[in-house]
């Protein structure tokens, strides 16, 4: 009886476990709705962590062409941690494509040392790249941007003091160099006109890979760990047998 019993344990932890593990694969990156007034979208909120996330993008469009300016919002003092760096942007457009291509992109760079004093790093090509379905472009891609996790945008104006940043942003050789300020990106979409106008709009934060997955309903979890406990009593079952 103690065998049966402790094989009934052992399949509730796995269903346990297997819940926590869904939770834990989709907070590795925040991605958050931006609410949009023509084409010019803001998040300003908190992120899973609770602290302060506050950026904007701002879309133009031409023949063909999508040009978009994404900035962090956040100050020198503001930014405590990396999860509050910008890494990419999820876009649609009211004409309806869903593929395009990054054509240019342009940013500056800075690097934070130990101390929490930023010197500036000169300016160019922000290692972005462009993903389809939906549009998207990203610092931090799924799979795997291979530049990453460097060139996330902080905010600040990327010199001086950045006082309360922590050990995920000050010094840390693998996220610096950072992006800052207006950061620019021009993309080849066919069909657009300038008389596009932009969709939902979400803005991602964190340098890790965006999670493919979603959490789960209340209710998918519920069907979950009951088909585990159901799946322990039926080995239970042919144990006794």
């Amino acid at each position: 009886m103690q065998q049966i019993s402790n094989l009934h344990k052992i399949g509730l932890s796995l269903g346990l476990l297997m819940v926590l593990g869904l939770f834990a694969s989709s907070a590795k990156a925040d991605t958050i709705t931006a609410l949009c007034v023509g084409n010019i979208c803001t998040v300003n909120g908190t992120n899973s962590q609770g602290l302060a996330v506050n950026a904007t993008a701002t879309f133009s469009f031409g023949a063909n062409t999508v040009n978009v300016t994404l900035t962090n919002n956040l100050t020198n003092a503001d930014m405590i941690s990396v999860n509050q760096a910008v890494t990419g942007l999820v876009y649609s457009l009211s004409t309806g494509q869903t593929v395009g291509s990054l054509t240019a992109s342009n940013g500056a760079f800075t690097n934070v040392a130990l101390n929490g004093d930023a010197t500036p790093a000169g300016s160019g090509p922000t290692g972005w790249i462009s993903q389809n379905s939906p549009l998207t472009v990203c610092a931090i891609c799924s799979p795997s941007n291979p530049t990453a996790p460097q060139q996330a945008i902080i905010g600040g104006n990327g010199t001086g003091a950045y006082a309360n940043a922590n050990g995920s942003i000050a010094g840390n050789n693998g996220h610096n160099p950072f992006l800052y300020g207006p950061v620019t990106f021009s993309l080849s979409v066919l069909g657009v006109t300038d008389a596009t106008t932009v969709g939902d709009v979400a803005i991602r934060f964190n340098t890790e890979i965006a999670p493919t997955t979603t959490v789960p309903e209340p209710a998918s979890m519920m069907l979950l760990g009951t088909g585990l406990v159901g799946a322990a009593g039926a080995a239970r079952k042919r144990f006794k047998k």
